[in-house]
């Protein structure tokens, strides 16, 4: 079971929580910081080539664009409490103190150990009212620290090249992927594409794709889109694929990831039938 609720008027913080979850999500990534702490049972996550496990009490982390994929060891259900939080507030609170001004807003890696801050988190998440502006800052101020990158860099000669198919994508995210076409419109071979692309992203194109026209789906979502209105407009060609694959990305039916939107705070029911506070 998923959980989804909003914070209206306070920068539209998005809070989630889960209950064992048996369900692992493939490779993606967000626009948002996403700041949590897990529950229950042991997740693997796979981050920047590296294989890592998180169990009760890790403080898991990820920053806009860090590409993470993540599912239960086996006959672990999972649960997990999570924040995202925009950008554009995360600059607000550096420029308001709570972060060294010349601190880079970035995680260095996805898992941390800190009971103390576990504690102040959970607190904070449990609240039936939006939090303060200051109790947020000192909270999530606490996190950033200078990144440590660790294993092998890309090969910088493509970075320029990859970055160019990233904007295409982005600008083209209704129209179906043809890798020949792409690779020709870039002057790259198929496979260098697909190789450097997922060496510099942490995915690949297709994959790349998918998760834009996923982000795009849950912001028309939100904004009370119908459900054929989204899937068209964010590219998808069928009902049925882009329920498939928004399930897949992020736990909920497109359904009742709406539905979740329009309420502050969810009781105790689960996903689907929300109680209006």
């Amino acid at each position: 079971m998923i959980e989804s609720w909003r914070t209206p008027g306070f920068d539209n913080l998005e809070f989630v929580r889960s209950h064992q979850v048996t369900h692992g999500l493939p490779t993606h990534t967000h626009d948002t910081y996403s700041i949590g702490i897990a529950l229950h049972g042991v997740q693997r996550l796979v981050f920047a080539e590296q294989t890592l496990l998180a169990g009760p009490g890790t403080v898991l982390l990820s920053s806009p664009g860090q590409v993470v994929a993540h599912a239960p060891l086996p006959g672990s259900g999972w649960a997990h409490k999570m924040l995202h939080v925009s950008p554009d507030f995360l600059r607000h609170l550096q420029r308001q103190g709570y972060i060294p001004r010349r601190q880079p807003l970035t995680f260095g890696s996805p898992l941390r150990s800190d009971a103390a801050w576990v504690a102040r988190y959970d607190a904070l998440h449990q609240q039936q009212t939006p939090p303060s502006e200051q109790a947020l800052g000192a909270l999530l101020g606490a996190l950033f620290a200078p990144a440590v990158v660790g294993g092998g860099a890309p090969d910088p000669r493509f970075q320029g090249a990859v970055a160019d198919v990233q904007a295409y994508l982005q600008g083209h995210q209704q129209q179906k992927l043809a890798l020949d076409g792409l690779a020709s419109r870039f002057a790259l071979d198929k496979y260098q594409l697909v190789r450097q692309f997922r060496q510099h992203v942490g995915m690949t194109p297709n994959g790349y794709l998918t998760m834009l026209r996923v982000e795009q789906a849950k912001r028309l979502l939100a904004q009370g889109c119908s459900l054929v209105e989204t899937a068209l407009e964010a590219g998808f060609y069928d009902q049925s694929h882009f329920s498939r694959y928004f399930l897949r990305y992020t736990g909920f039916t497109p359904g009742d990831f709406q539905r979740a939107q329009y309420f502050t705070r969810p009781g105790a029911a689960p996903v689907g039938t929300f109680v209006h506070h």
